[in-house]
């Protein structure tokens, strides 16, 4: 306890790893079998039961993934997936007393709502954002590029999500090698050659409805 100021060197600090309960995992269709194992994992190895819900557009590998849960001879009950709208029973879900944690990775609007009905739980949210990345004008355009092309950062995934945003000045436009030419990578990614557009097929239809 001697990092703590005023508590003395003769004072003991220790940690107890104790189960909380029942976890709700609540997951988004990008990365669809990292952001479930991301949730499953550590909940099931600290001793909780877990309830995931997983996107209703990406359920088939959350449900996979339990299957091996199962096959491996985690006890019946333990893990649970809903495969439904957060519409029709998320408040059901979120609010339950008997729920003592929620983990839930999406948009911002939907995190903010849960911190405001989920009522007193611990809560988890990784919600929704931008990446920027800053490219200066005497930047070696090639190496930018080459390091945000799909295989750096979040990957092709995250960037058809469309969860990556690439702000570039209007300058790097100018001169014999322009940051689109570099990036041709992040261009075929976008064009719907990703992960996820395979795992999310209406993908492409609903970038197309938004830009």
């Amino acid at each position: 306890m001697d990092a703590n100021r005023g508590t003395g060197r003769d004072e003991v600090g220790f940690t107890l790893r104790r189960p909380c309960g029942v976890v709700v995992a609540i997951t988004p269709f990008n990365h669809p079998a990292l952001l479930v194992l991301h949730k499953l994992a550590p909940a099931l190895a600290a001793g909780n039961a877990v309830v995931l819900e997983p996107a209703t557009s990406t359920p088939l590998t959350a449900l996979e993934l339990a299957e091996c849960f199962v096959d491996a001879g985690l006890p019946e009950g333990v893990l649970s997936v809903l495969v439904v709208s957060g519409a029709v029973l998320g408040d059901a879900l979120v609010t339950d007393p008997r729920v003592r944690k929620i983990s839930f990775t999406g948009s911002t609007e939907t995190g903010e709502y849960l911190a405001r009905v989920a009522g007193v739980k611990k809560l988890s949210l990784e919600r929704g954002a931008s990446c920027p990345v800053v490219v200066l004008p005497d930047a070696d355009l090639e190496l930018v590029a080459g390091a945000h092309d799909g295989r750096g950062h979040h990957g092709p995934v995250a960037l058809a999500a469309g969860q990556d945003a690439r702000p570039v000045r209007t300058g790097l436009r100018d001169g014999p090698l322009t940051f689109v030419d570099a990036a041709r990578g992040v261009a075929d990614v976008l064009a719907g050659r990703s992960p996820a557009a395979i795992a999310n097929p209406d993908w492409n239809d609903r970038k197309a409805t938004t830009a």
